[in-house]
């Protein structure tokens, strides 16, 4: 995520909040503009999205406001907030799991996600999810099993896109390849580039130059248009880092009747096992929308 904030204060109270946020994977491309108003007798949240066919990146100019309907709904106050010195981003505490509290489904299957408080952190797990729609995390004390889902299936495929030895294959016939399946430069040049900028966002570490090979004799213009395709996408992701994207996040969403929780991490490796690790961000919410927690976490997941 990518996230510009703004807030108006007087005397030392919050009166208006803003932010902007920009969620981006394979498929799903969005904008997202929260104003939280809490001047009116009773506080209000607007929301509004709006889709994009591009990466915010590759915007032209940075977006300063979302095209949409406003969705309202009522906000409890910051006086009559329950967390400490009326300070929503302190309302719970995040605790090491209570396993023996946690019910879901196939919690002792192996084949789950965990996540922890630091990267070397052995002292127990703070979120647990069994590869599917439920979850477990102890807050305050109490832990809470929650219903959601675990957005992974759209990642794959660039993940294993990174990993492979040959990205780009040109051949004498011009039956080129680009990961295995065939390029199409001439059609549809800005969706191939994207494809090897999206590999290229979730490695570890930026190459100095894409993996090719060449088969037969191919033409010195082809090969100079392919050069260019692959170093604008280098320079894409290059300028990407610079700005602090390190790769396309998993989301994971789980809630139940009195909290949500939401898990956004970019893979960053895999274990001896092949499963893969993660580096992220864990926030807990109200159910109306405050965030009441929020901690960086590392995790992994596989069988």
């Amino acid at each position: 995520f990518l996230c510009k904030s703004s807030t108006v204060v007087c005397s030392k109270k919050i009166l208006k909040e803003r932010n902007f946020n920009f969620t981006a994977d394979v498929d799903f491309k969005e904008v997202s503009e929260t104003v939280k108003d809490y001047t009116q007798n009773t506080p209000q949240q607007y929301s509004r999205t709006q889709k994009i066919d591009k990466h915010f990146y590759q915007l032209n100019a940075r977006p300063a406001m979302v095209l949409g309907n406003w969705t309202v709904k009522p906000l409890e106050s910051l006086t009559t907030s329950k967390s400490p010195a009326g300070n929503p981003n302190n309302a719970v505490s995040i605790n090491t799991l209570n396993y023996s509290e946690c019910n879901i489904p196939d919690k002792d299957s192996g084949c789950n996600c965990n996540f922890r408080p630091s990267k070397d952190y052995n002292k127990g797990d703070i979120f647990m999810t069994n590869f599917g729609k439920n979850g477990c995390i102890t807050l305050s004390g109490e832990t809470h099993e929650l219903t959601g889902d675990f957005m992974k299936n759209s990642f794959d495929e660039i993940f294993n896109n990174s990993e492979r030895e040959v990205w780009i294959e040109l051949n004498e016939k011009g039956d080129d390849l680009l990961f295995g399946k065939k390029m199409n430069i001439g059609g549809d040049y800005e969706g191939e580039r994207n494809k090897l900028y999206q590999a290229l966002l979730v490695m570890p570490k930026l190459p100095k130059e894409l993996p090719m090979k060449m088969n037969g004799t191919v033409g010195m213009g082809h090969r100079g248009n392919v050069r260019d395709l692959s170093d604008e996408a280098l320079q894409m992701a290059k300028t990407a880092r610079e700005k602090g994207d390190f790769g396309i996040p998993t989301r994971m969403n789980y809630v139940n009747k009195k909290y949500e929780v939401m898990i956004s991490a970019r893979v960053t490796g895999r274990d001896d096992g092949g499963g893969k690790q993660y580096e992220g961000t864990l926030e807990v919410f109200d159910k109306s929308g405050n965030k009441l927690a929020n901690k960086k976490v590392w995790g992994g997941c596989g069988c």
